[in-house]
């Protein structure tokens, strides 16, 4: 239902649901399965993003960040169930590479450009998308700041 609430525009509600269906995960992990952990990370640090509180939703990406990467090490350790890795839900998860672009410009935003660029720099050339490709910090740095390209 947050993945829904948040299609429809509803920040606050996510925010609220998704903060508090975190604290309850904390409180027992076994709650969600990984791949819903990040989602709920994701929409919870997309609702802080659109109420201007940068600085959390960096934390909650950052978290959301690390959640992925456990949930790839455990998708490679787990045998493969048939058509489990190809379900829906593990279809429809958030890409991590939305998710560098939307920390990088919370970074933009808090007036941190090095961290910013740091982040997009962290993204494979192969798998920079068009949005990333022209991003805002990609023209600035014809000017102040350069991101190296290496397309």
């Amino acid at each position: 239902h947050v993945r829904e609430m948040a299609a429809a525009g509803l920040h606050s509600n996510v925010r609220l649901l998704s903060g508090l269906l975190l604290t309850m995960s904390g409180n027992n992990p076994e709650l969600f399965s990984p791949s819903q952990k990040y989602q709920l990370l994701v929409h919870h640090a997309d609702s802080l993003f659109h109420d201007k509180e940068y600085r959390n939703a960096v934390s909650k990406y950052t978290m959301a960040l690390q959640q992925k990467k456990a949930l790839s090490k455990t998708s490679k350790v787990r045998p493969s169930t048939g058509s489990a890795a190809s379900t829906p839900q593990s279809q429809c998860l958030p890409s991590e590479i939305e998710v560098k672009y939307k920390m990088a410009e919370c970074y933009t935003m808090l007036k941190q450009d090095k961290d910013a660029i740091a982040v997009l720099d962290g993204i494979p050339s192969r798998q920079r998308t068009p949005k990333v490709g022209s991003s805002p910090w990609i023209e600035a740095g014809r000017g102040f700041f350069f991101w190296r390209l290496r397309c």
